[in-house]
């Protein structure tokens, strides 16, 4: 039933229907999906946000460890620090000195890291520390945390070699500022520990990076620790609404069920994003009130439903009126486009000129001036392109070698007067039987067996010529003498072997024909000599020729190849590729021992290598 009908009833039924549906679902389901959507974006939003810091403060730290790391792995640092470990008082007394050694060793730290603000090297054995920075307030003994080998001792996980320091006050000044830092072990090839490296960078570099845009809402980052302890902000703005909800943040941290979405803290909705980091497993949170977007929602979704309803209604009324008049003009287009062929270039039902600014009608004679063009372009470029293959044939088949018959006629005038006249009346009957085949236009078409004795009476005037000291073979599988080609399409490859290949070559000379025949789309012909062969450098040239006649083919550019003349390799490629067309192919090279060689022929698929068309 639906598909009887036309076009226009089609269409307005299928929008009343969409209309009507989305105003339903619409009106049931708009706060839902709004606020869904609104938090899903906003979410969408926070992840990546939340990752981003997470993965800045593991950068963070890492550059610190990093930067511990090639200081504590410097040979030279390393050998002071064993001896400042050792027995020895008089070392020991002067352990300044030796730390002092150590400061031009400070660019591994300086190259990984810029902000610095203290860097101290200790022996919690020894009690001996010294601070490369800030050391005006520095404290008098070793901090408790590491002079107390209990607490030391759980700084450190099994086999490992660094600690990193939560946000915290400077452990080591009089006057402390809020640091973090990374705390590095001296170790030896032996694994022995001697002494320790703590580098320090200012709280505020940790403030830079969890700093987040606070334009379209109120977020909060918050850092914990493994066991869920706040450790970032350090001054955290503390009441009991705050303390709640970090309670709340670090059970579900300690119980690993934090996850990302909309999570009810302290009987609110919270928009909650977390990340755990791979180095330092720190829990990054970002906390964002979304009330203040579902207050806008709330305020525009009576103005949106109205809208809604005022759009439907007005639609449902102009629609069908309009649809009328603007598919009038379509179905006559869509009619005449029909009735287009190659046959017909012409529109059934023309239109005039007066419609003013209608883009139908405008397209709709645009259209039909484009199919007059059309119509006049295809057929002034089919005649051309006839004319211009016929009267390049015309102009090759006219060409006849003059040296050949200058040589031919002065060969039977000696043996006319050497030898018998039976050579010379052979000779005669075949140059005048060639002289017919070439000079004949009844067909420009014909048989390879017509092809192949034009070639032999060639080849056996030529043997005369030469004393005998030319040979040829020719084989060609019977099934193969019915193929037609254009006429003199072998004997010019026959002839470039005679003038160009045995030039420089002593006899004998031998040239063969041979062909290779499965069915009459799938064939070849082999024509080579065992002469000089072609010259490297004439070979490329010949065949970037013959690809770029291809390429003119294809493209239609006829003046360009019409530049072609002559009986050459080159010319009788074109009027071989003209016959065959895609399915021909074309290959040129030299022998693999010596000798000049060409195959053609006619095969489904084109091999690569070859020059083809």
């Amino acid at each position: 039933m639906f598909k009887k009908l036309r076009l226009q009833h089609k269409l307005f039924l299928i929008i009343m229907v969409v209309f009507l549906a989305l105003l339903l679902s619409f009106m049931l389901y708009l706060n839902s999906y709004l606020r869904s959507t609104l938090l899903n974006t906003e979410l969408a939003g926070l992840i990546p946000t939340t990752q981003k810091v997470s993965d800045q403060v593991d950068t963070l730290y890492k550059q610190i460890d990093y930067a511990a790391l090639g200081f504590t792995s410097n040979q030279e640092n390393l050998e002071v620090m064993v001896n400042l470990s050792s027995n020895n008082s008089k070392l020991i007394d002067d352990s300044y000195v030796a730390f002092s050694k150590m400061a031009h060793n400070l660019n591994a730290i300086y190259n990984v890291v810029s902000d610095l603000y203290k860097v101290v090297v200790f022996i919690p054995e020894k009690n001996i520390f010294y601070s490369y920075f800030r050391s005006e307030n520095l404290v008098k003994t070793l901090p408790e945390i590491y002079s107390n080998t209990s607490q030391s001792s759980k700084l450190f996980r099994t086999d490992q070699l660094f600690t990193a320091f939560e946000p915290h006050p400077d452990i080591w000044s009089t006057s402390p500022e809020n640091v973090i830092s990374i705390v590095r072990k001296f170790r030896t090839a032996y694994n022995t520990d001697f002494g320790m490296v703590e580098i320090q960078l200012p709280y505020k570099s940790l403030q830079k990076i969890t700093t987040v845009d606070k334009q379209t809402s109120d977020k909060q980052v918050l850092i914990f620790n493994e066991s869920g302890t706040l450790i970032y902000p350090l001054q955290y703005e503390s009441n009991k609404k705050n303390s709640k909800m970090i309670q709340q943040l670090s059970q579900r941290i300690a119980q690993n069920t934090l996850g990302n979405g909309s999570i009810k803290l302290n009987n609110e909705s919270n928009l909650i994003s977390a990340h755990t980091s791979d180095y330092l497993h720190w829990t990054t949170v970002i906390v964002d009130n979304g009330d203040l977007l579902q207050q806008n929602l709330e305020h525009y979704r009576k103005r949106l439903l109205l809208v809604g309803l005022i759009i439907l209604i007005t639609v449902l009324l102009i629609y069908y009126v309009a649809i009328r008049k603007l598919m009038s003009p379509l179905l006559m287009l869509t009619k005449s486009i029909r009735s287009v062929n190659m046959n017909n270039l012409t529109f059934n039902t023309p239109m005039d000129d007066s419609h003013g600014f209608d883009e139908v009608m405008i397209l709709h004679r645009s259209f039909e001036l484009m199919l007059e063009r059309l119509r006049s372009s295809i057929n002034t470029e089919y005649e051309s392109r006839i004319r211009n293959i016929e009267a390049n044939y015309s102009a090759l088949q006219a060409q006849i070698n003059p040296h050949f018959l200058y040589n031919t006629l002065n060969v039977i005038a000696i043996h006319c007067e050497e030898t018998d006249s039976l050579v010379a009346a052979d000779m005669c009957y075949r140059l005048s039987e060639m002289m017919r085949y070439s000079g004949s236009s009844s067909s420009t078409i014909v048989r390879l067996a017509d092809e192949l004795k034009y070639c032999d009476y060639y080849l056996e005037l030529l043997k005369l010529h030469y004393d005998e000291s030319l040979f040829n073979e020719i084989h060609i599988p019977d099934e193969m003498l019915d193929l037609r080609l254009p006429k003199l399409s072998l004997q010019p490859f026959v002839e470039n072997a005679v003038n160009h290949g045995f030039d420089k070559k002593l006899p004998p000379w031998n040239i063969r024909i041979v062909g290779h025949y499965e069915h009459a789309t799938s064939w070849s012909i082999c024509i080579d000599d065992n002469g000089n062969g072609i010259d490297q450098d004439k070979l490329e040239e010949l065949r970037g020729k013959i690809a770029l006649y291809k390429d003119n083919f294809i493209e239609g550019k006829l003046l360009a190849n019409l530049q072609v003349s002559g009986m050459g390799t080159l010319n009788t490629y074109a009027r071989l590729l003209t016959q065959f067309g895609e399915s021909f192919y074309f290959d040129i090279s030299n022998g693999e021992q010596q000798g000049y060689r060409i195959e053609f022929g006619v095969q489904p698929s084109l091999s690569e290598g070859a020059v083809t068309a």
